[in-house]
């Protein structure tokens, strides 16, 4: 991670209060401090000095968000930031959900802004802190560096722990929904209706045709009437293939016999669409017992 916009000015000279003291004056603080321990480029660490005396905006603080922070030895800052960022995650979609989320993306905004500000009350504490070696020059710049550059591990502890909370929040949100009333009764009507989530394709089979696809949570009047008049269709041709005593290619089980219990399943989805016909489109609850009646006709021997 590095923060490639800024100012090209160069600071070579004295810190100013901070590193002034003893065997005359001292390298720039803000330098050595975003240098650090390792390497780094001399011009990248120019221009951040720069933007911590005269203020600027940390793009990668907007893109990369509290790991940058945390890259960068902010850890308090970058922690809570980042728990705020998990809780802001764990509401549900909705209106506040929606709120949460305008207000995480105005803060990186604010806190891009305040990185500078913050990097550089950093480094003043670190020079400050210096100031116990006295004149020793060598122990004072090992401390300054020793404080600032990046830490690398943080970040790495820090994906761990997105990855970790994401983890837990998907298992322990399924746990928690299947412990609820509404997740005992989605659990009840997945044990009765094997497709009562995932799209209803009930195949070719001994019993049903194909149908077609539509959610528990997304039945219409439309969606429901289209799949009582296709499944009903599909009866129908099992009806002409009985009719006519031939044998269903996908099952083989097929005949005669078996055309009075077709004819029943469609006299049913005939009646269960003239009711399905008569509710409002705004009866969410009516429709969904509908939709149910309708899987239990398709089902049925």
């Amino acid at each position: 991670m590095t923060e490639d916009a800024g100012s090209g000015t160069r600071f070579g000279a004295s810190s100013g209060g901070a590193g002034a003291s003893g065997q005359g004056a001292r390298p720039d603080v803000y330098r050595l401090f975003v240098q650090g321990r390792g390497a780094c480029d001399p011009a990248r660490a120019d221009r951040m000095a720069g933007k911590m005396r005269d203020g600027g905006f940390s793009w990668l603080t907007l893109l990369v968000g509290p790991l940058y922070f945390l890259y960068r030895k902010l850890y308090a800052p970058g922690i809570v930031w980042l728990c705020a960022n998990v809780v802001v995650s764990l509401f549900p979609d909705g209106l506040l959900s929606t709120v949460l989320s305008a207000a995480s993306l105005l803060a990186s905004v604010v806190l891009g802004l305040a990185f500078y500000p913050l990097y550089r009350r950093k480094a003043d504490a670190a020079a400050s802190a210096a100031q116990l070696h006295g004149n020793d020059g060598a122990a004072w710049e090992a401390s300054v560096r020793a404080a600032g550059g990046t830490a690398a591990r943080a970040v790495v502890a820090g994906v761990l722990a997105i990855v970790l909370v994401s983890v837990v929040e998907v298992f322990g949100g399924a746990a928690l929904y299947h412990a609820s009333p509404e997740g005992a009764r989605l659990d009840d009507l997945r044990a009765r209706y094997p497709y009562v989530e995932e799209p209803v394709q009930l195949g070719m089979g001994e019993d049903a045709y194909v149908s077609d696809d539509i959610y528990l949570a997304d039945v219409t009047k439309d969606s429901l009437l289209t799949l009582i008049g296709r499944q009903t269709a599909a009866f129908e041709i099992c009806v002409a293939w009985c009719e006519m005593g031939a044998d269903m290619p996908a099952s083989g089980t097929w005949s005669p016999k078996d055309k009075p219990r077709f004819e029943r399943k469609i006299e049913r989805l005939d009646d269960l669409e003239a009711r399905v016909r008569s509710l409002f489109a705004s009866d969410t609850d009516a429709l969904e017992e509908a939709y149910l009646e309708a899987l239990d006709i398709i089902c049925s021997r």
